[in-house]
Parts: structure tokens; sequence; C-alpha cells
């Protein structure tokens, strides 16, 4: 199986599906479109709502401006920050100013960074600081920036990552890193560049290669996370991103990830590193240089300074699923030195729960639609993810969205919404062609700063209609929000944020919120992009045009009715089953429990006892190693106080 992702930045994002066992027949070998404009466009806007100037939808102001939409258009980015410690929030951005236009320079220029900053959740803004200038660092023009912050002696250091481009040759020349702060005197930033590295005698460059429209060779280099933080009085950048064997020929190693670290800044020590746990080996082999295995999810640290790396993709080996992209997490306790293999999220839970769902089971898949990732303070983790019902012709898929949640030791899921469209925002380019939206979605899963809730945020389109089964119509888009409190199962219904009162639309993009967020779940600021000038749907839909960049703010304490969910029924299922060497089990519960888990043969002995289970209510699972079990028939028993439950197992080797 292989799962490949475009690299060319707004085309359609396509998946195919390989062999498989022949045994079973997965409707996932079929090639699934997802939010394809190869397979269907928007042909224009309904009148079913009054369209108005969505600015005013939710008291939104102009911040700042930029060039065009794409500063905020990588769900790969972190190009906004909040400190809770300190009140303090920081955004990055490119310039304003193309250079063809009169008063261009170096205080406005789209190829520059500049920081914002806020030390009141983004009401007002300090003036901005210039700390990328092309032409005095010579590096390359900057393009989607990802920000990190950290304090020392009450002093923010800001810590900075972005893809490096020369527009005129259509190149991309690596990465930029660098920080700025007090380094000893004055502001000020140093830098370094990371264009390539080598490992085992093999030279790599950042990012994926591809044939751009031509067929010049290029690279894509738009993925990075990162962190930074003080050690020893030295200030350190962590930052991830994709790595590329060069020369170009090697498509068995077309899917490595990689982390660049600085360590020391005076004498510009840094290190790249492609860990084994990451290496392309560990992924589905492609067959083509505009494909790859993988995509980054997040990069996230915990209180203990535990780093979780997420990463969604077809990953290779013994805990995987053959017939499934999925999710995995890669931890460090070293600050990023040494990295575990990937723990895979088992997709049997996600099938598990598809069944809850009335779908098919064999018949869903997560594709590349936005994904986010939450890490809590004791090691449980949250994935915010999209399901699709595969098999059916557009309009008539079925999306969802998800918690995959890893809870005390167990994984589970939790239904967020069934109300995902079937397709994201279409954008236009500048000769208004249809392109794709590389934030899908725009999904992101953001947690109160003291750990006590989850907020999912998500944007979509709204007034689909459907001439015929190739082309749709809509009357704008909005954005969704839904919260879950850490002891609640239930997630709140989505509350439209931005168009409540059913009487306006327009157009979000770029929409963004902090990755931390407020502890009375008030104030939660939030950004997106408005084309400066007309305030039509149609020009809202122009990310090449020169945007607004908008603030505003919302109270997620009104959020307080739970979704409709049918409360599962107790229930054990089995997956393989019969099974030779491992066995998922899968149970609904309807309430926590504390469960004994048996297995016992045909004549009631015991050959396998596990006591103290901890059961969330939902679904959950366990896997078992069947290895040693003779071939024959057993029971796989789970109990508690008020819980009985029994399901045979059949062992062939």
């Amino acid at each position: 199986m292989k799962l490949l992702r475009f690299s060319s930045f707004w085309v359609a994002l396509l998946i195919t599906m390989g062999s498989i066992n022949a045994s079973e027949i997965d409707i996932l070998q079929q090639k699934v479109i997802l939010n394809g404009t190869n397979t269907y466009k928007c042909v224009g806007t309904t009148s079913k709502k009054q369209k108005g100037n969505s600015i005013q939808a939710m008291n939104f102001v102009v911040m700042d401006s930029i060039a065009n939409s794409l500063t905020y258009m990588n769900d790969k980015q972190s190009p906004l920050i909040w400190d809770a410690a300190h009140n303090y929030m920081v955004t990055i951005k490119r310039g304003s100013h193309e250079v063809s236009e009169a008063d261009y320079n170096s205080t406005n220029s789209k190829n520059n960074l500049f920081i914002r900053t806020s030390t009141d959740l983004g009401d007002n803004w300090a003036p901005s600081k210039l700390v990328y200038d092309k032409d005095f660092w010579k590096f390359g023009e900057a393009r989607f920036p990802s920000i990190a912050l950290t304090f020392e002696n009450n002093k923010p250091f800001f810590y900075m990552t972005f893809a490096l481009i020369v527009e005129l040759q259509s190149a991309w020349k690596g990465w930029g890193n660098g920080v700025y702060g007090d380094l000893g005197g004055a502001d000020g930033a140093a830098w370094m560049s990371s264009e390539k590295f080598t490992s085992n005698k093999k030279n790599y460059n950042w990012g994926q290669f591809y044939y751009a429209t031509g067929g010049a060779p290029a690279y894509s280099m738009s993925d990075s996370r990162l962190f930074g933080w003080q050690n020893d009085g030295k200030i350190n950048i962590f930052a991830t991103g994709m790595v590329t064997p060069n020369p170009v020929g090697d498509l068995t190693d077309n899917g490595n990830f990689a982390f660049r670290k600085i360590v020391d800044l005076d004498d510009a020590t840094s290190k790249y590193v492609i860990p084994p746990a990451w290496k392309s080996t560990n992924f589905g082999k492609v067959d083509t240089v505009v494909s790859r295995p993988n995509e980054m999810i997040n990069l996230k640290k915990d209180a203990s300074g535990k780093v979780y790396f997420g990463v969604f993709g077809n990953f290779t080996g013994p805990k995987t699923d053959s017939l499934r992209n999925e999710c995995g997490i890669s931890t460090s306790t070293d600050n990023g030195d040494t990295w575990t293999d990937f723990e895979i999220f088992p997709f049997q839970v996600i099938r598990d729960f598809a069944a809850t769902l009335n779908l098919d089971p064999k018949q869903v898949s997560l594709g590349f639609d936005s994904k986010d990732l939450v890490v809590f303070d004791n090691g449980d983790y949250s994935y915010v993810a999209v399901l699709t019902e595969v098999g059916k012709s557009f309009p008539e898929t079925k999306r969802f969205l998800l918690e995959l949640y890893k809870e005390n030791g167990t994984f589970g899921v939790r239904k967020i919404t069934a109300d995902i469209p079937q397709t994201t925002v279409p954008f236009t380019d500048a000769s208004d062609a249809q392109a794709g939206n590389a934030k899908d979605y725009e999904v992101q899963a953001s947690r109160s700063a003291d750990g006590k809730y989850l907020l999912a945020k998500w944007v979509q389109l709204d007034g689909m209609e459907f001439p015929d089964s190739t082309h749709f119509t809509f009357t704008g888009s909005d954005i969704f929000c839904s919260l879950r409190d850490r002891g609640a199962n239930q997630w709140t219904k989505p509350s439209n944020i931005t168009n409540s009162d059913g009487t306006k639309s327009g157009i979000f993009k770029g929409v963004w919120i902090p990755d931390v967020l407020p502890n009375d779940k008030k104030k939660i600021t939030i950004f997106n992009c408005q084309t400066v000038g007309d305030f039509s749907i149609a020009n809202q839909r122009k990310y090449l045009s020169r945007q607004y960049v908008m603030v505003g703010h919302f109270d997620a304490d009104a959020f307080s009715d739970v979704n409709d969910e049918t409360i599962l029924e107790n229930k054990l299922s089995l997956y393989p089953n019969p099974s030779n060497d491992k066995s998922t089990i899968s149970f609904n519960l309807n309430e926590s429990a504390i469960l004994n888990l048996t297995i016992t043969d045909i004549t009631g002995s015991i050959v396998f006892a596990q006591n103290g289970i901890s059961g969330q209510s939902g679904i959950n699972a366990i896997y078992i190693d069947t290895k040693k079990l003779e071939n024959g028939v057993y029971f796989v028993n789970l109990n508690s106080a008020k819980i009985k439950l029994t399901q045979k197992l059949n062992i062939i080797k």
C-alpha cells in the first residue's frame, strides 16, 4: 500500500492503494479522491443568505496585512504562540508588499519576516519587528514561517524556522533557522541556513523532490514544526521536516523525516539527523518522485520536557494495519537526541467505532484532510482527524471529525461531529483558476494551559448544493468549534462562531488559534485572513491577493450542550479471528470500569490472565500475543462487578 500526497502545493490530494492480501479484497484498493479538484469543481456561489461583510460577523478587527494568505496557509506551520505563564502572544508573518510596488522596502517586503507581540490576548499589538531581512542575510526569500517562544529572566526569546526560495528561479533553497531576543546587549538575531546534510555518506535535501510545471525539478520545503529552549545559558532550536536523497533516484528513500538542532549560536554548531525510527524504511515504498508515504502531524512538548512527534502515513512493521494509513507517535526524553519507535494508533479501534456510526468498518479511511495532535502532562494524547467513508460517489460520501485518544494506556475514539462536508474551501489563483486548500478543513486541536479541556476548530463550507454529480455551489464558509472537558466522554455540539445568526456569509481562510488556551475558556484568540477590498465571496477566495490579518475573540464556556451520541452497549469483539500470532480485543463500555481479563480453553482452564484493566466509557482496545497458544478454540472473558463479556477466539497456525 502506498500513500500519495502531491507536493505541488495547490493540486488535488490523491490517495491510491496498492495490492493487499488477496484473501481480503478491500475497497481501498480503488482510487480515492479527497478534496480533489480533478473530479468535482466549484461552479459558483448560491444566494441562500444575504452576503455581507464577514469581518463584522465576530467583531474581527484588522491587525496587519500580508502580500497573500500563503503566510498562514500550511497546516504544518506554527505561526501563532501564546505563553500562558507570561500572558505573551506572538505571531510571525511575511510582509505586505510585492517587489513591483513603488513603496516596496525592507519594512514591508513579502520576502522578509516580521513578528508582532501582544500582552492582552490580541486586543493590542506592539509595532512590527523585522526579524529576517533577505537582503541582509542573503539566504533567500522567506516563506511559510513558524515560531516558538521561551523566557529567560522574564525576557522573551523568539525561535523561527522558515522555507527559503528564489522566486524568479522557482527554486527552493532549504530552511532558515533563527532566534530573536536579547543576545548579550541589544535586540538582535543570529541565523544559520540548513540546505543539505550528509547521513551514512548520502546527501539529502530538506523537503520532498517533485517535478514542477514544465518538467523542471524542484523541492517542496513547506513542512516544519519547531520549539526552542534554554540550557546552561545557551539558546537551542529544534525543528523537524522531510528530507529527500540527492541526487534523486532512490525512491525507496523518499520518505525520511529528520531534525535540525542548533545547539550553540556562538559557533553556529548545527546537528542534522535522521533518527532510526524516522527512516524511510519504516514506511511503505513509493514509486514516483511526486509521492510520499507519510506526512508530519505536529511536534509537541509536555511539562516534563518529553517531546512527541506525530506522523500520519503508511507505517510498516508488526504493529501496523496493512490495509490502512495510520497515525503514529515517536517520543524523546533527551531534547530530541534519541527517539522511540512509532507507537501506532490501532486502526481496528477506528473500525470498531465506525460500526457504531452505521458504517462498514472495511470502507473507512483516514485521509490527508487536516489533522492535529494534543499532548498532556501525564502521557495521554489525542489526535483530531477526519474519517472518510470510501466507495461512494461524490456527494454521498460521509465524513466525520473524530478524536482518537490514548488515555491511561488505553486507545479509544470519540465523535466530534458528523457534519463535515464533502469538500473544503476552494480557492482561486491570480487567473481565477480553481486551486486546492493546503489546510484542507483547517483542523486544529488545542488544550487549556492546565490541561483540563480540549478544543477542536475547523472551517467548513455553508449552503452546499450539487447541480450534478461532479459540480457544487456554496454560500460561504464558517469557523466551527467544539469542546470537551477532560472528565467528560462527549464533545459539545459544534458551534458556528462566525455566522451563527444565519444572515451573513463570507470566506474564512488561514484560520489559527494558539496551541494553548485560557483556563477559564474565555477570550480565545482567533486569526484569519480576508482579502483586501471587495468582501464578496468570489474575491475572498483569491489567496494570492493582498490580505488583511484579522483578529477576533470568542468564549468557549458557552459551549455546553453535548453532541447527540448513542450510548454504546457493552460489547466485546476480536480481530483478527481466527488468529495465529496476535489479536486485538476491542470492547465498548457505557461507563468506566476496572476489568479482569482471562482467556480459557474449552476445558475451562485459564491460559492467560490480567487484572486491573482500566476501561474508559466508549471504545477500548487491548492487544494480546497468541503465539504460545496451540491450535484450537478459546474463550476471551472480560469481567467486572457489573460487566460480563465473552467472545470465542479461534487459533489457527
